[in-house]
């Protein structure tokens, strides 16, 4: 079965399209890589910075409760009743037995 010109000619055409098409592809992932390689140093700046500010809330966060959980440590020891108080009227939903139970404990000081 012989090929004819017709077909020989048709296929170099599709051939020589699909050059053209991969060369324009070609030509637009070269431009896209150098656009990114010269992009690059700005957008590490925003994740560089979003992780830093979140670093340091995170760390301002952490000082306040140690401060927190001393300052309160310091009360309790200075002022027992305040916080005896406090745990009495949690533990007991009526007020009246909350408050023998503080005098209770308190008369123990």
């Amino acid at each position: 079965m012989p090929i004819s010109d017709e077909k020989i000619r048709g296929l170099e055409t599709q051939n020589a399209n699909i050059r053209e098409r991969l060369a324009k592809v070609e030509g637009i992932l070269e431009a896209n890589s150098k656009n990114e390689q010269k992009s690059k140093p700005h957008q590490l700046i925003f994740p560089a910075l979003f992780t830093l500010i979140f670093g340091a809330l995170i760390g301002l966060y952490g000082l306040l409760y140690t401060q927190g959980t001393k300052i309160t440590a310091i009360l309790t020891v200075l002022q027992p009743q305040t916080a005896l108080k406090n745990i009495a009227a949690a533990v007991s939903m009526e007020p009246r037995q909350a408050k023998k139970e503080l005098a209770q404990v308190a008369s123990t000081f």
